[in-house]
C-alpha cells in the first residue's frame, strides 16, 4: 500500500501566490501545475516557474517563486506533492479547492478556476493537437472547458452539493485518465494503471 503525500493547505498556497505578483489563484495555480506535470515526460521545477510566469506573471517574478527558495517552501511542497500523487497506484490525488466549510458558490468558482488552470498548463507546455489524443480524453477536456465556463450557482441545497461533489469526483478521476495517456504517449508509463 502506498503512502500518498499530502498537498499544503489550500490557505497557505493562497497566501504565498499573495506574496507575488502572480494573477492567479491557488487552485487555478494547481490546476495548471497539473497540465504542466502532465504534459511533460520530465517535470521540473524551473520549466514550471517559466510557464506558469508566462501564463500568470512577469519576468521579474521569476525570482519570486523559484520552488526551492526558503521563501517559497509550500509552493515547493505543492509541486512535488502534486507530482507524487499524480503518480500514486491507489489513486491517492487530490485537487487543491477550498474546504467543505466554504460555500458551495465559492468552491463551484475555485473549480471552475482549476478546471481553466489545468487547461492553460496542458497549452502551455506545447499540447495543442488534440486529435492525437483519445476521444475518452477529448472529451474530458471538454468537459473540462465547459466546467470552467461554470456560472455562479444560485442556490445552496443538498442536491446541489451532492451533485458538486460528484463533479469534483469526475474532474478529480478524469486527470488521472488524462495523466496515464498521456505519459504513455510521452514514452514515460505513468505509475498509475489505465482508467476506462
Amino acid at each position: 500500500m502506498t503512502t500518498t503525500t499530502t498537498l499544503p493547505d489550500y490557505d497557505q498556497v493562497a497566501a504565498e501566490l499573495a506574496e507575488t505578483t502572480l494573477s492567479v489563484t491557488a487552485s487555478e495555480y494547481h490546476g495548471a501545475l497539473c497540465g504542466y506535470l502532465c504534459a511533460n515526460d520530465k517535470p521540473d521545477v524551473a520549466g514550471w516557474v517559466a510557464a506558469v510566469v508566462s501564463g500568470y506573471g512577469r519576468e521579474d517574478d521569476m525570482r519570486l517563486i523559484r520552488g526551492h527558495d526558503d521563501q517559497r517552501m509550500v509552493l515547493a511542497r505543492l509541486f512535488a506533492a502534486t507530482d507524487e500523487q499524480l503518480h500514486d497506484r491507489s489513486f491517492g490525488f487530490q485537487m487543491l479547492l477550498p474546504t467543505g466549510e466554504d460555500d458551495l458558490t465559492e468552491r463551484a468558482a475555485a473549480l471552475a478556476q482549476w478546471c481553466d488552470g489545468f487547461l492553460f498548463g496542458l497549452t502551455a507546455s506545447g499540447v495543442s493537437d488534440f486529435s492525437k489524443l483519445s476521444e475518452d480524453v477529448n472529451e474530458l477536456l471538454r468537459d473540462f472547458a465547459a466546467i470552467s465556463q461554470m456560472q455562479r450557482l444560485e442556490d445552496e441545497s443538498e442536491e446541489d452539493e451532492n451533485a458538486f461533489a460528484e463533479i469534483i469526483e469526475y474532474v478529480r478521476m478524469g486527470t488521472l485518465l488524462i495523466h496515464a495517456e498521456l505519459k504513455q504517449q510521452l514514452g514515460r508509463p505513468s505509475d498509475v494503471p489505465m482508467i476506462h
